[in-house]
């Protein structure tokens, strides 16, 4: 953010003729008391006291170690520990909310010293420039980004709840199915057994899909193509050439990636010479059922097979000889289908965020500068 010239009807002055800063008070886990007084370190709440040291709304700074300047605001009385700064008084020509988004803008931990270790202090505080309107523009720019942070906390809620119930209902419709009134056990993981529908089967991946490996390695790739190529990790690359074009389930065979899966549907693909390739279905068999059930029980079945009851390498015949829960193909469809909505609903709200926190990004950036007025 530029502090070079103010625009018209903006205010420049350096923080320390503006607001007050103090350090905060020693006060560790084991000294805390019971109450609900919150008690805010470095990188915001670490527990609660029966004390405070504020009266009035505050911003914390941390000062010390990984969390140097981070920002948080409390509207409430609090206490802060001796790894945090924080304002004691503010001047009325300052909004709180709008000084602590102009405070989160600048990124105060680029000020920071770095002697042993990271480390801001009331001196680089106090000289920090800003610039700033009236305090009723101040407020409507605050309320402006809090209405747009409010919708990214209530889509943040929505995707958090989707989620939860999205695992539930893998657990059920993976293991219970749909509409079942008669069971029987079989033998599962660990040397437990497990109930299932009468109408259900038990049998090996390999029975029922072809499980291969990539070809190219990392010096094979070439960056920044037309299609995607899956590297052992969450990260898919692009490469401009393919070897795959069927519906597939992709999962790592080491390394960071390992214990992820992937589909892969109606798209031109490459993996990794270490990755796994599970495709050609069997007529009994669908392909995003298969996926939902891999991709719930991989980890869990790895580790069953894996002598050392670690995931970090996977032997094909770790995959190959992994047994899977066979419902009808219509009961699979419908399977597939119920969680398959529910990650349409997940991506989508997921998307919402990420324009959303684009948005706050460019309004802060706008709002905060003068560069739009409002």
């Amino acid at each position: 953010m530029s502090l070079v010239t103010p625009r018209k009807g903006y205010k420049k002055e350096k923080l320390k003729n503006l607001c007050k800063f103090s350090s905060g008070e020693f006060l560790p886990v084991t000294q805390q008391q019971k109450g609900n007084i919150p008690v805010f370190g470095g990188n915001g709440i670490n527990g609660f006291h029966n004390k405070s040291i504020t009266k009035n709304p505050t911003i914390i700074i941390g000062r010390v170690g990984a969390y140097c300047g981070s920002i948080h605001i409390s509207k409430e009385q609090c206490w802060i520990t001796d790894n945090a700064i924080f304002i004691n008084s503010l001047n009325e020509e300052i909004n709180i909310d709008f000084l602590f988004r102009y405070l989160l803008k600048i990124n105060i931990n680029r000020l920071a010293e770095t002697a042993a270790q990271p480390k801001i202090s009331q001196s680089i505080l106090r000289n920090i420039v800003i610039l700033y309107p009236d305090v009723k523009e101040q407020q409507k720019i605050a309320t402006i980004l809090s209405n747009v942070d409010n919708l990214i906390e209530s889509t943040e809620k929505v995707i958090t709840h989707s989620t939860k119930v999205k695992k539930g209902l893998m657990q059920k419709l993976l293991t219970r199915g749909i509409g079942h009134t008669k069971f029987k056990k079989v033998p599962w993981l660990f040397g437990k057994e497990i109930e299932i529908p009468e109408e259900w089967e038990v049998n090996e991946i390999q029975n029922h899909v072809e499980v291969t490996t990539g070809s190219k390695n990392t010096q094979d790739r070439v960056q920044n193509g037309k299609y995607p190529f899956y590297v052992r990790s969450q990260k898919i690359e692009r490469i401009d050439s393919f070897s795959f074009d069927e519906e597939s389930v992709l999962t790592a065979g080491d390394g960071v990636g390992t214990g992820k899966v992937f589909h892969y549907v109606n798209e031109k693909f490459d993996l990794h010479q270490r990755a796994y390739k599970i495709s050609n279905f069997s007529k009994n068999l669908n392909g995003f059922y298969f996926f939902y059930y891999f991709k719930r029980n991989f980890f869990a079945r790895a580790m069953s097979m894996n002598a050392n009851a670690s995931v970090d390498s996977i032997r094909m015949d770790t995959i190959t000889k992994m047994q899977i829960l066979i419902p009808p193909l219509s009961e699979q469809q419908k399977i597939s289908s119920i969680l398959s909505n529910i990650d349409s609903k997940i991506t989508s709200q997921e998307q919402y965020k990420e324009k959303l926190e684009k948005l706050k990004k460019s309004l802060m950036q706008k709002l905060l500068t003068g560069e739009v007025r409002v």
